[in-house]
């Protein structure tokens, strides 16, 4: 399933990258339908949203990928933290913040 999932979400930003944002928000509604937790289809389908003007819709997928991030989502809990994945959801938090604060969102509920 995960690689059924990488793959989708390959060809949802490729959509995203030759300007169709609506198909890409289609790909990634799809995804995030069945991925419930995954971090990078909700931050795919809140730019792809921005990108199709759907600005309210876009602050809720970056508030869900956010909360994602910041609830660990995705790590496995299974061992301990590696400074690798620690980067990536700071980083990752990062990115939403500011595209958050691009739609004048603020990142609480």
């Amino acid at each position: 399933m995960a690689n059924d999932t990488t793959n989708a979400i390959s060809q949802a930003w490729k959509q995203h990258r030759d300007g169709n944002a609506k198909g890409a928000v289609s790909e990634f509604q799809r995804i995030t339908s069945r991925e419930l937790q995954s971090i990078d289809a909700f931050y795919g389908l809140g730019l792809a949203q921005k990108s199709a003007g759907q600005a309210q819709d876009a602050i809720a997928s970056f508030k869900k990928a956010l909360e994602l991030v910041e609830s660990g989502a995705g790590r496995d809990k299974g061992q301990s933290e590696v400074i690798s994945d620690h980067d990536r959801y700071m980083m990752l938090g990062r990115m939403i913040k500011q595209r958050l604060s691009e739609l004048n969102a603020t990142p609480g509920k």
